[in-house]
């Protein structure tokens, strides 16, 4: 008798709709196995075993129940191995029982198991296949008076993944109890006697192998030019990507790395309007709690003075605001920037972020007077004497109301 172990199931939490017992007015599916690309799935075929009104078929089994499209429908294969064979089962009747048959092998290299023992079918046992019919388990649950099909999902027992029955549907009268597990010899109330749906490990497949936060796997080296692995759920081996999944993974990764790396950076911008991700340096109060990344990053770094200090003028540093919840921008409107002296000595005793008024460098002028002999221009300082003369001039003001360069203007922002 040739014995065959089944190949891993997938990990992922499929909610299964099997077959219904029969029953008085139960209709009970019959399964055939269906391809979508390289994926293999139960689509409803028949039904049997019911009275009045057949219901449609064509459906599809998803995670939760019947889909009705085949992109919806779980993937009964398990994982293929390098040179590892996967099969394919259909669903068919041993008078009121319904068990699994080895219809097809898919997915591996070199030569093709065989689907028979000796020209017997092989069907799933307790122990992996068997050419035995009556050794095969039943894959419905126990018989209903009155036609309840039980509704499965599969739930983890260690490394184990076994069925347990949530619901029931279909019947008429009280509804059974659910929360039993599905064992080789039919429903159970204890897990440990549950069934593993999942075959024994492949020897000859390559595992993930995460290691210092890294994945390595031999089957990297065989993938497709233009592919992505990775994970969008939280446990399981990672899997292929598609381009909405690979973009949302990796625009959320570097939008918070890039935001972390310019936190806290001042900028010009000549725009009239709010910029996403930073703050106008104009004097405004920000919440310690909604802008903590600026706040924390400050911390150390800057001057900080009391709100009461920053309104008396000392405001191009940044303000503790209310002392416990806000703290204050520097308002840097109608400034021009001066790079901090520290320690140099060009520009001495100057606190970082400190502001500083406008001011002329120390200077003379010279002036025309009459000393009787012609006009001579000489520092007005040297003839503060009784012998001065009455002037021939004088210097008057010009100029406008502040002393500055030639500029433009803009806005200065802050990364939050």
């Amino acid at each position: 008798m040739m014995q065959i172990r089944l190949l891993p199931r997938t990990t992922l939490q499929i909610l299964a709709r099997p077959a219904a017992p029969h029953g008085f007015n139960g209709w009970t599916p019959v399964f055939a196995m269906a391809q979508d690309g390289d994926r293999r799935v139960q689509q409803v075929v028949n039904w049997t075993g019911g009275q009045g009104d057949k219901p449609a078929t064509g459906w599809y089994v998803g995670p939760s129940g019947f889909v009705e499209t085949v992109a919806e429908a779980t993937d009964i294969r398990g994982i293929t191995g390098t040179r590892g064979w996967s099969p394919v089962f259909s669903i068919v009747s041993d008078v009121l029982r319904r068990v699994q048959m080895l219809s097809d092998w898919t997915g591996g290299t070199g030569t093709k198991p065989a689907i028979t023992d000796d020209g017997n079918a092989l069907y799933v046992g307790a122990g992996g296949l068997t050419p035995v019919l009556a050794d095969a388990v039943d894959i419905r649950g126990p018989q209903g008076t009155l036609g309840w099909s039980p509704v499965l999902s599969v739930v983890a027992d260690g490394e184990r993944r076994v069925q347990q029955v949530f619901d029931w549907t279909g019947g008429e009268g009280d509804k059974p109890v659910a929360g039993q597990y599905v064992s080789s010899g039919g429903l159970t109330l204890n897990i440990a006697e549950a069934m593993d749906i999942r075959g024994a490990q492949g020897g000859t497949g390559p595992e993930w192998t995460p290691t210092n936060n890294s994945i390595t796997n031999e089957f990297l080296a065989d993938m497709p030019a233009n592919t992505l692995k990775g994970r969008t759920r939280t446990a399981g081996a990672p899997q292929d990507l598609s381009a909405a999944q690979a973009w949302e993974i990796l625009s959320s990764a570097f939008e918070n790395a890039f935001a972390n790396s310019l936190v806290g950076r001042v900028f010009e911008a000549q725009s009239t309007i709010a910029i996403a991700g930073a703050e106008p340096l104009e004097g405004g109060v920000l919440s310690r709690i909604t802008y903590a990344r600026l706040w924390n990053w400050l911390q150390g770094r800057t001057r900080f003075v009391s709100d009461t200090q920053w309104l008396a003028g000392d405001d191009q540093t940044f303000s503790l605001g209310d002392g416990s919840t806000t703290f204050r921008l520097p308002d840097r409107r109608g400034r021009f920037p001066r790079a901090w002296d520290n320690g140099r000595g060009i520009n001495p005793d100057r606190l970082l972020g400190s502001a500083e008024a406008d001011e002329f460098k120390s200077h003379s002028h010279g002036y025309f007077y009459n000393a009787g002999g012609g006009a001579t221009n000489h520092a007005m300082a040297a003839y503060q004497t009784a012998s001065y003369v009455a002037p021939i001039g004088a210097i008057t003001a010009s100029g406008g109301s502040e002393t500055r360069p030639v500029n433009f203007s803009t806005r200065y922002f802050v990364f939050v």
